[in-house]
């Protein structure tokens, strides 16, 4: 909401409200890893569990990405970004999914909305405090260096709390099944689709809600529409 259409300004003077777009896009596509990341990590057997090796993973894969968009961004290095972006995004969608799995793992049924309204407040304060921060007190170009301690600290945090028991047999791979985790029976989970549905429209309003700088900016005319 405030660094990327920072940085589309920065990067894409003339055509900034639209590379806003494109950006917006590549990090709602990475999105689809989501289904596959937990149908391998359901099937792993991996001595450290099953969820860690790939939230570490994913941890990497962001901070090399959000590396990469530093260094593009230092040398205007305009589609070196956009697939820096993708790629940072991408592994936060790949330690997310492993993330969010550790719950059902560990937490017990009893406990389960209690752990999912403490995981989602977490991530509202951590979005209110990022809006903040970088709105207000810290350029963005300083972003990138604190979002990789950032990650790097709390998933360190995370692999050293959840202590996974590692599964000694898995379910093969099937790949009619992995597809078969991109569909939804609306008849069998109809609870399910109406998340779904209630998800994209929420997915579709942050979207927006990252062009709203640029409305209050050239049509309200505000002078410090960050404020």
């Amino acid at each position: 909401v405030v660094v990327l259409p920072s940085e589309a300004v920065h990067l894409f003077l003339d055509q900034h409200a639209m590379m806003l777009g494109v950006m917006l896009g590549c990090t709602g596509i990475t999105q689809l890893l989501s289904p596959a990341i937990g149908y391998v990590s359901d099937r792993s057997t991996s001595r450290h569990g099953r969820r860690r090796p790939l939230l570490v993973l994913g941890a990497v894969v962001a901070c090399l990405g959000c590396a990469g968009m530093r260094v593009a961004r230092e040398y205007m290095w305009r589609l070196s970004f956009l697939g820096c972006l993708t790629v940072a995004v991408g592994g936060m969608n790949i330690s997310y999914a492993s993330y969010t799995a550790l719950l059902p793992d560990l937490v017990g049924k009893q406990h389960m909305g209690r752990a999912s309204g403490t995981m989602a407040t977490m991530g509202m304060l951590g979005a209110f405090l990022g809006f903040g921060l970088f709105g207000f007190f810290v350029s963005t170009v300083h972003a990138y260096a604190i979002y990789i301690g950032v990650v790097a600290v709390t998933v360190c945090v995370t692999c050293c709390v959840a202590r996974e028991r590692p599964q000694r047999a898995a379910a093969p791979f099937s790949c009619t099944e992995l597809m078969s985790s991109y569909s939804i029976d609306v008849g069998a989970h109809p609870d399910f689709f109406w998340v779904f549905v209630t998800r994209t429209f929420y997915y579709m309003g942050l979207s927006l809600q990252a062009f709203v700088l640029f409305m209050l900016r050239d049509v309200q005319l505000v002078e410090n529409p960050t404020y």
